[in-house]
């Protein structure tokens, strides 16, 4: 995705580049509510750019549509599409963020923005664990249960920290990373890749040997 509506009019651009934005272009109008034969046009538009062989520059003037290939003008030109400008004015994009989120659709995305104002990982979070999601007609346990269990797995980890919508949430201390992705506390020494999350996760972890408790005559 590109940052603030503008690309790099500077770079060239790639196929892929022109199948992001498309990509793009029909989340944030399914999100929206807009017509599905509209929203299909660019996802297919964008999965057509996707796996073009050749440049889509070649394509211009043939083989292409002629609003498509007027958008990719613009860019070009421009370094800007005035078209997904205006609608990441309409549609907030971090609610794309939470279309990553398995279970939860365009429909129901629309429904918590329209209804709750959630536009953000954290507002859903917050209003699935106060009941305020009891407060939309489709949404019962199963898909809460989804949701909560899917802005678990978008959590980002790297070596920096535990970033959840870009945001830092824990990293200063083992303590807060394992905390942040809510996974016991693992000492280093039972840290082997053999099962210890699990282990941890369900309260068996063996306790390590102490020097207290060693015995002998030496």
């Amino acid at each position: 995705m590109f940052p603030s509506g503008l690309f790099n009019p500077i770079a060239t651009m790639e196929n892929i580049d022109y199948a992001h934005i498309f990509a793009e272009i029909a989340d944030l109008l399914e999100i929206q509510g807009a017509n599905p034969f509209r929203v299909r046009a660019y996802r297919n538009a964008a999965r057509t750019l996707e796996t073009l062989p050749q440049s889509v520059n070649s394509l211009l003037g043939e083989g292409i549509g002629k609003d498509l290939a007027r958008k990719i003008v613009e860019i070009e030109r421009t370094g800007e599409l005035e078209f997904l400008s205006n609608l990441r004015q309409e549609v907030p994009p971090s609610l794309l963020e939470i279309l990553r989120i398995p279970g939860l659709g365009a429909k129901r995305i629309n429904q918590m923005w329209k209804s709750l104002g959630i536009i953000s990982i954290d507002q859903l979070e917050e209003a699935a664990q106060s009941g305020k999601l009891d407060e939309l007609r489709g949404f019962g346990e199963t898909i809460k249960a989804s949701g909560l269990k899917g802005i678990k797995e978008i959590l980002k980890i790297n070596e920096y920290g535990v970033f959840k919508e870009d945001r830092l949430v824990g990293g200063e201390t083992e303590a807060e990373v394992f905390s942040a992705v809510e996974v016991p506390w693992i000492p280093p020494q039972l840290r082997e890749n053999r099962g210890e999350i699990e282990a941890a996760c369900q309260g068996r972890l063996p306790q390590l040997v102490q020097l207290k408790d060693i015995r002998g005559d030496l």
